[in-house]
């Protein structure tokens, strides 16, 4: 998850170790591991297969939810709340809800339509 908000949210190491209530330090040593451990493996970063989707639910609201709390109360910077981060989150969320591009049926939030 770290590795995640860092790449892919772009979130600091300081904003990251904030947000799993950990040192700075800390958590630099686990991206670093994180990466080297990709790396050394040569684990391709692509989506996982359709069946494999269901399994890795928990960990995608868990950044998603993680990237909400940062922009909603920042952690750093001038501003208290950092509206980009927040729009993403929720926009991540609702393509998430929605099952795009996966054939799949929407999720259990969808809006009902007004007859």
């Amino acid at each position: 998850m770290a590795l995640t908000l860092r790449t892919l949210a772009g979130l600091t190491t300081a904003e990251i170790a904030r947000a799993f209530l950990t040192a700075e330090p800390t958590m630099a040593k686990r991206l670093v591991r994180a990466k080297q451990k990709i790396r050394n493996a040569a684990m391709p970063y692509r989506v996982p297969p359709a069946h494999l989707l269901p399994e890795r639910t928990s960990g995608v609201l868990a950044v998603l939810y993680l990237l909400f709390n940062e922009g909603y109360a920042a952690t750093a910077g001038t501003r208290l709340v950092r509206h980009d981060l927040c729009a993403e989150a929720i926009r991540l969320a609702r393509v998430l809800a929605d099952g795009r591009g996966r054939g799949r049926k929407r999720g259990r939030g969808r809006r009902r339509r007004r007859k």
